[in-house]
């Protein structure tokens, strides 16, 4: 008779082992946040690194839009996806957000009275949000919308990068060639839903680099929202580096900034060309109402109603005498062509009138080495 002792002993463990194999099967598969790429240890190469991380420890570093149901087709909107992914990441701390390549379609936007954004960023920090090779943002105003239509509001977020994407503003049509004050972004300093807490928001650390926008009022904004100027608190610390812009036409600016604390804008490119369209009251970049430590160097300039300008806050507050100077604001080695509005024959400069190249007021406020062509029979001026 055959012994059967080495079989009755592995057929519990076989059966465990199946059980295994089986509970896998299902669990492997599963979305369940104790399942799935949590069960799957992850190790990165080299020596003394973590060993507790899973797959799903390492996947969830970054989050991608399309895991939130944005689609990229241009035609579908995108809005609610985006603003899930923005969400996402500022309550889970993701390190990075990115758009994968497409054309995301912005409507429907949060109807907030002073600035309509589609998006609202909130609370995010220490996260790089980018985009991939052929990213853009379109929109359209169709849905609770107003003409002030802008793509993303900022607010109390701090160490936040935003890189490599287009803004397309062409499907806003006020005024034929753009949108009335319509924004890439605007960043706020104020609680929109507690604006006599002024002290309550606060951005700090935003920077924007390697970034094309064109037919929208403007790029960046940073508006003042009250009149209680000892109580508007700063944004602190904002870099625009090596972005370009392109038609930017409706009374604003491709960097339009007030309340600012240590802005830098360096080494941007902007041109409207729009054929036979009188140049609309904007200008390439606004340091004023109190910006401190502004460093304004190597951007260039085509076609707008004003250059630059620093000015000082006055006539506003709750008295209508407080005064809130621009300090220590330096426009270094820009070129700023066919400037000014082409009726009008106006010197550019700081002593400017209805158009001018650069106008300096503040406290310890220069301009050096700036080329202004204005729009009249005058020669390049150089200061």
């Amino acid at each position: 008779m055959a012994d059967t002792t080495f079989v009755d002993r592995q057929t519990p463990i076989m059966a465990s082992w199946l059980n295994d194999v089986n509970r896998l099967t299902y669990d492997l598969p599963s979305t369940d946040s104790n399942k799935g790429s949590s069960l799957v240890g992850y190790r990165p190469l080299g020596t003394g690194v973590a060993t507790t991380l899973t797959v799903q420890d390492k996947l969830r570093e970054s989050f991608s839009v399309k895991d939130f149901g944005a689609i990229g087709d241009g035609v579908t909107s995108d809005t609610a996806a985006i603003q899930a992914a923005f969400d996402a990441a500022a309550t889970y701390g993701a390190s990075e957000l990115y758009f994968p390549p497409g054309t995301y379609l912005l409507t429907n936007p949060n109807n907030d009275a002073d600035f309509t954004c589609a998006v609202v960023i909130s609370g995010l920090t220490n996260c790089l949000v980018r985009g991939g090779k052929g990213t853009k943002f379109i929109v359209n105003t169709a849905g609770t919308g107003s003409s002030e239509f802008g793509m993303f509001r900022i607010e109390q977020c701090q160490n936040v990068e935003f890189t490599g994407f287009e803004l397309d503003g062409s499907g806003i049509t006020i005024n034929g060639t753009g949108a009335n004050r319509s924004r890439g972004f605007v960043l706020v300093n104020y609680n929109v839903n507690s604006k006599a807490n002024d002290l309550a928001v606060l951005n700090k650390r935003i920077e924007f680099h390697h970034i094309y926008a064109h037919d929208i009022g403007g790029f960046v904004g940073v508006p003042p929202r009250t009149d209680s100027l000892a109580a508007t608190p700063y944004t602190d610390t904002l870099t625009v580096r090596d972005c370009e812009g392109a038609n930017l036409l409706g009374q604003d600016h491709f960097v339009g900034g007030a309340f600012i604390r240590n802005l830098y804008v360096g080494n941007c490119r902007c041109v409207n060309d729009i054929v036979n369209e009188t140049p609309i009251e904007n200008m390439m970049v606004d340091a004023s109402q109190g910006c401190e430590n502004a460093l304004i160097e190597n951007n260039y300039a085509y076609g707008f109603k004003f250059g630059s300008k620093c000015e000082t806050r006055t006539g506003a507050g709750p008295t209508g005498t407080e005064i809130r100077p621009s300090k220590n604001v330096i426009f270094l080695n820009n070129t700023y062509e066919e400037i000014g509005d082409p009726n009008v024959f106006t010197i550019p400069g700081p002593f400017g009138g209805d158009t001018y190249g650069l106008k300096i007021n503040g406290i310890n406020c220069k301009a050096l080495g700036n080329i202004i062509k204005p729009r009249t029979t005058l020669d390049i001026l150089e200061f």
